[in-house]
């Protein structure tokens, strides 16, 4: 297992020369990716372009959730072919971005109307909170973006011919958009599971993990072993992840602030001082554990971001019914706004030290995944309290309502969905990696079809089983 670990002691990340100017251009290539030259695949992207095409994400799922009473088409549109192409094609997110902003300032005073109207209106209802609070519209909103991101990256990535590679994972250090898949769904599931959610999950998902193992090894499936390991999978982290949640105690925000900081501190210190660094670069040696230290490693990171949105979660719920406190959308974006640019600020004072690194989950990999998430947070708010909510309407096919309502039904579709077009495409004498762009478009479109399919019909047999 070559690359940027090899010749590091366990002490210091970056000691060797060559380790040094590995280093050097992964954190140089954190904002400034021009300086450095085009990347190669696995050496990532840029913190910047990586928010940019997020922001442009994040426009296009907040009017898909707006336009959802307009059509089915106009919500699709929205939902899955904008945020298609501008995955493809980032000078193309870039442009719809500015065409955003550009119409966000010329309707600007319409806009903000129509948002204190709202306002208005939504007021007492928000005050008589139910036993069950809805997820807020800017959670929604956020965990849809991450789950369309993340199903069209995952099948995308296999077709070269029309994904950039340096949005795919990075080998060893750096940063890209697939880099913050697993973290920011572990963020995710931090932000929207109770301890009572979380007791009925763990079990569930670690079956899963078990189950999508066995199947995998069954059908000779290849998996990258230096991910998580030969047997583990990120099914089995979140299992464990929702395990300490249920475990854990009742604890107040501002005591999960100082756990998670805490545990942040102490991951990276074993991983410096304590030979984690070290054993994750080595040859990987007989027995169960050294089979899955990828996954042993990076467990306490992914707990740490678990915990970052168990602490950002009371920003948008009560603690009770009788707490009658309600921040506002813009104080709440004002607040992930600084969260996420003091851990930026952070992030650019050490990466020349310490490289993000997915494999390992370590502080630099912790302060980025969690800086760009309370800055996608922020923008999330800040739109949904400004663009017009949807009017009621008797219509019941509602993609983003599918999206939004079946998130683990959805991603475990598109993981199955992924599977079977990797598998069956070699039997029609098709490779993914030679096909040229029209056919790889085709596959990707037709893969979208099938994964929005699926959600519509498993969220009409959930809404015919309650009437």
């Amino acid at each position: 297992m070559s690359g940027a670990y090899r010749g590091i002691s366990p002490r210091v990340l970056c000691n060797s020369q060559e380790t040094r100017e590995k280093c050097s251009e992964a954190a140089a290539r954190l904002y400034f990716p021009s300086l450095m030259g085009a990347p190669v695949h696995g050496e990532g992207s840029s913190a910047l372009e990586i928010d940019l095409l997020l922001a442009s994400l994040c426009a296009s799922v907040c009017f898909a959730q707006t336009l959802k009473s307009y059509g089915f088409l106009l919500e699709s549109l929205f939902l899955l072919a904008i945020p298609l192409l501008n995955i493809l094609s980032l000078s193309l997110s870039f442009f719809f971005l500015a065409c955003v902003v550009a119409a966000l300032f010329l309707l600007w005073p319409f806009v903000r109307a129509e948002s204190n109207t709202s306002a208005e209106h939504n007021t007492p209802a928000r005050r008589r909170l139910p036993r069950h609070p809805a997820v807020p519209a800017a959670i929604s909103v956020y965990r849809v973006l991450l789950m369309i991101a993340t199903s069209i990256c995952i099948l995308a990535v296999d077709f070269p011919s029309v994904f950039p590679l340096r949005l795919a994972k990075t080998s060893h250090v750096g940063v890209s958009l697939m880099d913050l898949g697993a973290g920011s769904m572990a963020l995710s599931a931090g932000l929207a599971t109770s301890q009572d959610g979380a007791r009925r999950r763990w079990r569930g998902l670690g079956l899963l993990g078990v189950l999508r193992w066995g199947v995998l090894a069954a059908i000779r499936y290849a998996v990258p072993v230096d991910e998580y390991g030969q047997h583990w999978n990120f099914f089995i982290t979140l299992s464990l992840l929702h395990l300490v949640h249920y475990l854990s105690p009742r604890l107040p925000p501002s005591h999960h602030i100082w756990w998670l900081l805490g545990g942040a501190l102490t991951h990276e210190f074993i991983l410096a001082h304590g030979g984690g660094y070290d054993w994750i670069a080595g040859p990987r040696g007989p027995g169960l554990i050294e089979a899955n230290k990828e996954g042993l490693v990076s467990l306490p990171g992914y707990l740490v971001l678990y915990s970052t949105g168990r602490c950002i979660a009371p920003l948008f719920y009560r603690s009770s019914i009788s707490d009658t406190k309600l921040l506002s959308s813009t104080r709440i974006a004002g607040i992930l706004t600084a969260l996420g640019l003091v851990s930026r600020l952070i992030l650019f004072a050490v990466c020349h030290t310490i490289p993000p690194s997915r494999r390992v989950a370590n502080l630099t990999y912790i302060l980025h995944v969690g800086g760009t998430n309370a800055l996608l947070l922020a923008a999330c708010t800040w739109l949904t309290a400004r663009i017009p909510s949807p009017t009621p309407t008797s219509r019941r096919v509602s993609l983003f309502e599918a999206f939004s309502k079946h998130q683990l039904a959805m991603f475990l579709l598109a993981n199955v969905l992924t599977g079977a077009f990797n598998v069956s495409l070699p039997h029609l004498h098709l490779s993914p990696s030679s096909l040229p762009t029209a056919p790889s478009l085709a596959v990707l479109t037709l893969y979208l079809v099938l994964l929005a399919g699926g959600c519509l019909l498993i969220h009409f047999r959930t809404l015919r089983s309650l009437v």
